[in-house]
């Protein structure tokens, strides 16, 4: 992410990845929020426009479209400034405009919700209430860049913080495909939950290489030279090991007997490097001539490309000592490949029907979201093999509806206030005269959505139901208590 935040260095960075951007959707965003935050400055004193910046370059970085850099940019305009979604109407493109109020909701939603939520509930709620898979995308940047300027946080604000980012964001990231957030997301909560740990790997890994620069390019040199042979198209890229992915590593192979010094001796892959080609047959070549090359990566070998990862993650995996006597690991993939592991489905290449043009085999971002809650439900047991169909067809015919405290409430597609109201308590059912829908008053027959804030009115005193709710009621409780009521 670039530090200089500007809205010159943010549109450079999204037209290196997207030429026709649509810059004025861009420009737009920034001279609203410019106005808007005017004068606002966050917790460590600097300006709210350069948090909006940052945001905004740091979903760069994952290759979006206009439109999420604009929400990116105005991500706060509702729970910073005094206005409200209904003041914001003219102002943005329909499609912007959507992804701004879905924000809205969801930062309400979670900030409520995170106090007394447990991690897998929130998680849940991320992607249950949540249509379109930038708003989380969005909410995962703004994350990013809070734990950039954690230390004007007092030490127990930022160790909640930094835990939230290692049990919420970070896997859900993963889950999401963005391997690129998931990695910062977790060094950055790393450093503030176990800075001894963090401080120890970055020692090791500063006494035993001196320049890291200088030790992944011998290796990149040494790469280049045996890859270059095979006359194929690549380009390759290297870097020293996620400081949190080592750790993870060092618990879980440990298993006590070991000092993290000792451990860090025994790990092959410190250092990584990516290898991207044109085609799945040019990933074989590359692992081909590096069997032959490095006669280490003979057995060490890890195909996710015919064995994909539940994410949809795509490589191969293989493990060499180099000539220069320098364990590492190597990725091979295809450009596609890497732009979806390391962006996820999202990226602007896959996102809009330019990655179609571009030969892009991916589903639309609808069945990517689909096949993206279905992930989640498997990830947390809630499916099993025998029974993944059905149950995720059960999980598409409902809607997540909140209460003004943030409970979900979980109805059928079709339900009203009614059934909202009912599944409350039978008294406030009887009682209901319509309700406030998202702040707007809506009547009793009004058809709730996925993600809405219902609040219920009521009449004063005793009340009876009318026997035309029956017909409006969606929910066998809501008619059953209507009936008993009625019968009374």
């Amino acid at each position: 992410m670039d530090n200089n935040f500007s809205i010159d260095n943010l549109k450079q960075a999204v037209l290196m990845y997207h030429p026709s951007a649509e810059i004025e959707i861009i420009d737009n965003a920034y001279n609203f929020a410019e106005m808007a935050y005017a004068d606002i400055n966050r917790i460590d004193d600097t300006p709210l426009i350069d948090h909006a910046l940052a945001t905004a370059l740091i979903l760069a970085d994952i290759r979006v479209d206009e439109h999420t850099i604009a929400a990116g940019l105005l991500h706060d305009i509702i729970h910073e400034t005094d206005l409200s979604l209904q003041d914001i109407e003219g102002d943005f493109e329909p499609e912007t405009l959507k992804l701004i109020t879905d924000i809205s909701k969801l930062k309400t939603y979670t900030t409520k919700q995170s106090e007394l939520a447990y991690a897998q509930q929130l998680r849940n709620l991320f992607l249950a209430t949540t249509e379109d898979i930038r708003v989380v995308l969005v909410r995962l940047a703004e994350k990013i860049h809070n734990l950039h300027s954690i230390t004007a946080l007092p030490q127990e604000k930022r160790l909640v913080v930094a835990q939230k980012a290692i049990d919420i964001y970070a896997p859900l990231a993963d889950l999401l495909g963005v391997q690129k957030f998931k990695r910062e997301l977790e060094d950055r909560a790393f450093e503030v939950l176990n800075k001894v740990e963090f401080e120890t790997i970055k020692n090791y890994y500063d006494s035993r290489y001196g320049s890291q620069d200088s030790t992944v390019n011998a290796i990149h040199d040494d790469l280049q030279q045996t890859l270059a042979s095979r006359n194929m198209d690549f380009k390759l890229y290297g870097r020293m090991k996620a400081k949190y992915s080592t750790y993870k590593k060092f618990l879980a192979e440990s298993e006590g007997k070991q000092t993290l010094e000792d451990f860090l001796d025994t790990i092959y892959d410190k250092i990584g490097f990516t290898i991207l080609v044109n085609s799945t047959e040019d990933c074989y070549r590359s692992l081909s001539t590096l069997r032959r090359e490095f006669p280490s990566a003979r057995d060490l070998v890890k195909d996710y490309i015919i064995n994909p990862k539940p994410n949809g993650y795509k490589a191969i995996h293989t493990y060499i000592t180099t000539k220069n006597d320098m364990p590492c690991e190597v990725q091979i993939k295809t450009h596609i490949m890497h732009e979806f592991n390391e962006f996820g489905p999202a990226a602007h290449a896959f996102y809009k029907l330019v990655g179609r043009k571009r030969g892009s085999l991916l589903e639309t971002p609808e069945e990517k979201i689909t096949q993206m809650k279905e992930l989640l439900h498997w990830k947390e047991g809630i499916l099993s093999d025998n029974d993944a169909t059905t149950k995720l067809t059960t999980f598409k015919k409902h809607i997540y509806v909140f209460t003004p405290k943030a409970d979900v409430i979980e109805l059928p597609h079709g339900a009203t206030p009614i059934d909202f109201a009912y599944h409350i308590h039978t008294k406030i059912g009887d009682r209901i005269r319509g309700a406030h829908v998202n702040n707007k008053f809506v009547g009793i027959d009004h058809v709730l959505e996925n993600g809405d804030v219902c609040e219920i009115l009521t009449r004063n005193g005793r009340q009876k139901p009318s026997r035309d709710w029956l017909r409006i009621a969606k929910t066998a409780a809501a008619r059953s208590q209507i009936r008993k009521s009625l019968q009374e």
